[in-house]
């Protein structure tokens, strides 16, 4: 489900707790930004809902919502940090890793990619931040296995 908001500090995200899934975008949102959020999508269903919210914690409670077991479990416990930063790391690697497939696609394609030389700055930036929180509290990224 896609949903529009009107004001935030981000182009679009990707709420994987919601009932449906829902990528969240304003509605000036870039093609860089919906197709970030729509490879965080990708993966929620290749690696299911179980698996993609392990390791994350929720921050805001719908009302109303009844919540499946395992969700009840994460929201009973505090997620430490380093499984937070490894979570957020293997998402991010893998919308990343999408993004350059993408751009070589299009490349090979088209003869030009998809996305500008300032869009790949920010996904560069964006696995980079990532990456050196992880770095940051001891977590060697390199034996990280995204599967």
């Amino acid at each position: 489900m896609v949903r529009y908001f009107k004001s935030r500090r981000v182009g679009a995200c990707f709420d994987g707790w919601d009932i449906p899934p829902t990528i969240w975008i304003r509605n000036d949102v870039t093609d860089l930004e919906m197709f970030h959020e729509c490879m965080h999508f990708e993966d929620y269903l290749r690696r299911g809902r179980t698996n993609y919210l392990t390791g994350e914690q929720i921050i805001e409670i719908p009302e109303n919502r009844k919540f499946e077991e395992f969700e009840k479990l994460l929201l009973t416990r505090k997620i430490p940090k380093k499984d937070r930063l490894i979570s957020t790391y293997v998402k991010e690697k893998y919308v990343y890793d999408k993004i350059l497939e993408e751009q070589d696609r299009w490349l090979d394609l088209f003869g030009k990619g998809r996305f500008s030389p300032q869009d790949m700055r920010l996904s560069k930036a964006n696995i980079d931040d990532a990456s050196n929180a992880c770095k940051k509290a001891g977590i060697d990224v390199n034996k990280i296995v995204i599967k």
